[in-house]
Formats: C-alpha cells, structure tokens, sequence
C-alpha cells in the first residue's frame, strides 16, 4: 500500500493509506481462493449463507470507518446484520510478516467487533508471530499465485478460553 501524508481540517497532518495494483491483485486472488474453499466445503461458511466483499468498510465503535481487504460475513434469516465477521487481511510481501501485521488486524477485529481473522501472505512470518497469532486467534494461511490452496499455517488457538485472574 502506499502512504502519503495530507493536511487534513485544522491543520492537522492526517495519513492515508492507498492501495496499491499488486495488493488489489493479490486481494482478488485471496478472494477467489476463499470462494472456491467455501463452495467446495473446505471452510466452515455456509454456501448460501456467506458473503465476502472486498474492500469492505465498517464503522468502528469509535465512529471511524475502518477498511478490511476481504470480509467474510455469514448471514441467518431474516436478520440483515451478520452473526459472523471474519476479517482477511493479504500481505503480498518479499519478506516475512512481523508481529506488528498480527497487532494490527487484532486491533481492527476489536474497533469493529468481529469474530475471527486472518492474514493470507506470499511469504511466511518472523520469529514470534505464529505465538502471537495463536494468542489472538488469528490464522495464518501462506497462499502464492499458482497455489490450488492455502497452507495454514495457524487455523486456530490451542486453546479455547483464556483465563484471568485477579490476585
């Protein structure tokens, strides 16, 4: 993606994030891969019940709008709102992604309220970051062009509940 900096009302430096051809493609090509996994039963999002859109923007509880690569939202009859949000985020990198990639979705899951995500990557992941993905119930899936599938790298936690207590 690419960065620039502009001055928003008040003087205030605001960033924006744009996106870039080669993250557009390779978002299109997650997407593609995670239809056919769907339609073929290899995920567990129900054919009929799913949508994914790419490029989705939510409101955060914040007030902000946050934009995800790919969402992917299950619907139940008749609501209009999903039950389930998974968030997809794509890392078309030369070199391996860092924590701050799993910081990152962990805190747009949490300003919007969904339930799972997951980062699709062209190269695998730093020391410290499948840890810190299962921490956060985060997958990972390594998917590059010519792949039939994903390899999933992280698919979910090792455990179900965490725990905390007050001493």
């Amino acid at each position: 993606s690419g960065v620039k900096s502009t001055l928003a009302a008040g003087g205030i430096r605001a960033w924006v994030f744009q996106s870039s051809p080669k993250g557009d493609k390779y978002e299109a090509f997650v997407m593609d891969v995670l239809k056919s996994e769907i339609e073929k039963g290899k995920l567990p999002f129900p054919v009929g019940q799913t949508t994914l859109t790419p490029k989705k923007k939510y409101r955060a509880r914040s007030g902000n709008d946050i934009e995800v690569d790919v969402a992917i939202e299950v619907f139940r009859e008749p609501t209009k709102k999903p039950f389930l949000i998974t968030l997809v985020e794509c890392k078309d990198y030369a070199k391996p992604i860092d924590t701050m990639r799993i910081g990152d979705l962990y805190n747009k899951m949490g300003l919007i309220g969904a339930h799972k995500g997951i980062i699709f990557t062209t190269s695998g992941c730093q020391s410290g970051v499948i840890r810190e993905a299962e921490f956060y119930n985060i997958g990972i899936a390594r998917l590059n062009y010519g792949d039939d599938e994903p390899l999933y790298e992280v698919e979910r936690s090792t455990t179900s509940a965490r725990i905390y207590i007050e001493v």
